[in-house]
């Protein structure tokens, strides 16, 4: 180890927990390639430091049930296979006198929890902040987090927080999350985090669960995560259960910005071949699920797709999935839906691509008034609309307040054999929460209201 003012210098062979403690705040500790082991507990970072590996390509596409080509660089392993045993623990309970609040940056590093099953507490990046316990900043930069027996990036608060123990700015790029027993990503109480260019794949549990978070996504990706019931431990939210996990599931934030975005295999099915597969273990049932929040836009330019499955028939958008037991569901609004919004205010939906999806955007309301305001853009177009089972059986359920679309009526009004419309999707118990969508009858050349339960034609007068 070379200590070099603010830089510190580590091979392999070197006390990784006492290269940290020797690097001063504000510094940088420096890893070069090979694999790391922290001491039992996790590696303690109690300082705003930044730590930088090796960057070396990684092979994002790898199989189901191999993370091996991941592990390369500078590696960064659990001490064991067992409970209890976090690689790297913020801890800005422990920040060093004088210090406010603790920053810290990781860059080009892969975080290995070597498990083989879930272990409680064993979490890839982890801090659980008590009152006061602020952060001021966590920067990831090319990380890489895999395998770990609970949550791979735990970054939570204490069950009963009274005063401010927020991040005020949580900053992730190129940050991929791949086969944890856990969730991929978990943070609560965050001013302000942005992710970009990151993967979260084959999670054992929801793919990302942000609680109280105000967060931007740019080109970001969800696939494959499972549905388990959220037990991950007793400190985190447990409000998840098995009919509501999503790839990604927002909760009470206050703003939701996300473009380039990709979610895949959210029909709750199990496949063979997958990682984790067991008789109840099960793909998420929803891709995008956003509860509570106010000031979402989901702009264009996104994919929801799911893929084909054991012993699927070609009509791909009845894909009605699996009951918790793993016995044949009958298809409902729960599963296999594209984005899914409950009692969240100011919405505005671009155009986006549906396909094998069942539901593409879904409206809850209940409890909360129908105040959802969509813009669903080109979503309803006639390519989306294929009984082949391309696209979706309902592009919209329970949707309010949509802007005018100039169709043709035997397009807009068709009914499939599930007894819904195309633009207005409605079983009876939903039509109440369905008034109000519009578009533009280009054969007639008219407006056509769905006032939740019939079309109806608006009556217009021309100006002189």
């Amino acid at each position: 180890m070379q200590v070099r003012a603010r830089v510190v210098l580590v091979d392999v062979l070197a006390d990784l927990q006492a290269a940290v403690d020797a690097t001063p705040v504000g510094g940088t500790l420096y890893l070069g390639a090979g694999t790391f082991t922290v001491p039992s507990g996790g590696l303690q970072i109690t300082k705003s430091i930044a730590i930088e590996g090796v960057s070396q390509p990684s092979d994002f596409n790898v199989t189901y049930a191999d993370a091996t080509r991941l592990r390369m660089g500078t590696v960064i392993r659990s001490y064991a296979d067992a409970a209890n045993q976090p690689v790297i623990v913020l801890n800005p309970a422990s920040a060093v006198s004088g210090q406010s609040n603790l920053s810290v940056r990781l860059n080009n590093l892969v975080i290995d929890g070597r498990a083989t099953q879930a272990r409680s507490g064993s979490y890839g990046i982890y801090s659980l902040r008590a009152d006061g316990e602020k952060m001021e900043t966590c920067e990831l930069d090319n990380v890489v987090v895999i395998e770990t027996g609970a949550t791979g990036i735990h970054l939570g608060q204490a069950a009963s927080v009274t005063l401010d123990s927020a991040i005020v700015g949580l900053f992730c790029r190129r940050v991929f999350v791949h086969s944890c027993y856990g969730r991929g990503f978990y943070a609560k109480d965050v001013t302000q985090a942005g992710f970009r260019d990151s993967i979260f794949m084959l999670n054992k549990k929801t793919g990302m669960y942000l609680n109280g978070v105000g967060v931007s996504f740019d080109n970001c990706g969800w696939e494959s995560n499972g549905r388990l019931q959220d037990t991950d431990d007793a400190a985190s939210p447990s409000n998840l259960d098995v009919y509501a996990q999503a790839q990604c599931y927002l909760y009470g934030c206050n703003h939701v910005t996300m473009r380039g975005h990709h979610f895949e295999n959210f029909d709750g099915a199990a496949r063979s071949g997958v990682a984790y597969n067991s008789a109840n273990d099960y793909f998420s049932r929803i891709g995008l699920y956003i509860t509570t929040c106010n000031a979402v836009d989901i702009a264009s330019g996104g994919l929801f797709y799911n893929t084909a499955f054991d012993g699927m028939t070609a009509d791909l958008w009845r894909n009605w999935s699996r009951h918790p037991d793993g016995t044949s569901s009958g298809g409902d609004e729960s599963t296999n839906v594209g984005i899914k919004f409950f009692q969240t205010r100011h919405v505005n939906v671009g155009t986006q691509w549906f396909r094998h999806c069942y539901v593409g955007v879904q409206g809850a309301p209940q409890g909360g008034g129908a105040d959802h305001h969509f813009v669903p853009g080109n979503i309803l177009n006639q390519e989306v609309y294929d009984n082949d089972g391309y696209g979706c059986a309902y592009p919209l359920w329970a949707v309010s307040g949509s802007r005018l679309l100039a169709m043709a009526p035997t397009m807009a009004e068709a009914l499939p054999p599930e007894d819904g419309s195309f633009i207005g999707p409605v079983r009876p118990t939903q039509a109440s929460n369905s008034g109000g969508i519009m578009y533009w009858d280009n054969t007639n050349k008219r407006i056509r209201v769905w006032d939740g339960t019939d079309w109806n034609t608006l009556d217009m007068t021309v100006d002189p």
